[in-house]
């Protein structure tokens, strides 16, 4: 079984994908840190804060399933880049609301609902690439990496997400999230990359080392 690092050296678009998402999901926990400051500080009401988190808890939960159907039916790649788009579009809207003193609870309502279905969607999608970037062999040894990185990501994000929010407040933690392609959150990882090689996947099938 070859180490981790072997792995990453070997399938450099294993990396560069793999990278992409843990970004997206570190992004992912410090804009969840960024949204409850954002609750408490615009109502001042746990109640308010509870009801924002179930907004996005509920469609995570229960539009799991419909993520994996379609993502069995189109491409993962096009399906985590909607998802990143409609984060992103979402948050930036909220970003200049809070930046200009106009932030409503409806509004966290409908982003925090915005951002549970593009997890929920975006999860299965992830899950569906992998064996598309590695052979059969490696499959358990990049089960692993990806898992790894998956908590890495869900332990610096929340960081991030603090020091972003005290340093500059709520509205600058979210604008990260929603600035480019390329920010520190990862919201669009390098979906052409994925894309070319999802397109591949097949050709390449025959080449990979045995």
């Amino acid at each position: 079984m070859r180490s981790p690092l072997t792995l990453l050296k070997q399938y450099p678009k294993f990396r560069r994908v793999l990278l992409g998402e843990g970004l997206a999901m570190a992004g992912e926990a410090a804009f969840s840190i960024a949204l409850a400051w954002l609750v408490i500080t615009a109502t001042g009401s746990i109640v308010a804060l509870a009801g924002v988190l179930l907004a996005q808890a509920i469609p995570r939960g229960t539009l799991l399933l419909l993520g994996g159907a379609l993502t069995d039916r189109f491409s993962p790649g096009r399906v985590m880049l909607v998802c990143h788009l409609g984060r992103a579009g979402a948050m930036a809207l909220v970003s200049i609301m809070s930046f200009t003193g106009t932030v409503q609870l409806w509004q966290l309502y409908v982003l925090a609902a915005i951002t549970g279905t593009a997890s929920a969607f975006f999860a299965p999608a992830s899950e569906a690439v992998l064996p598309r970037l590695l052979p059969k062999q490696d499959l358990p040894q990049g089960n692993a990496v990806q898992g790894a990185v998956a908590q890495a990501a869900f332990i610096v994000g929340p960081m991030a997400g603090g020091v972003l929010t005290a340093w500059g407040g709520a509205g600058l933690a979210i604008a990260v999230n929603a600035r480019d392609p390329h920010s520190p959150s990862g919201y669009q990882c390098s979906h052409t990359e994925l894309e070319r090689s999802l397109r591949h996947r097949a050709a390449d099938a025959g080449n990979f080392p045995q």
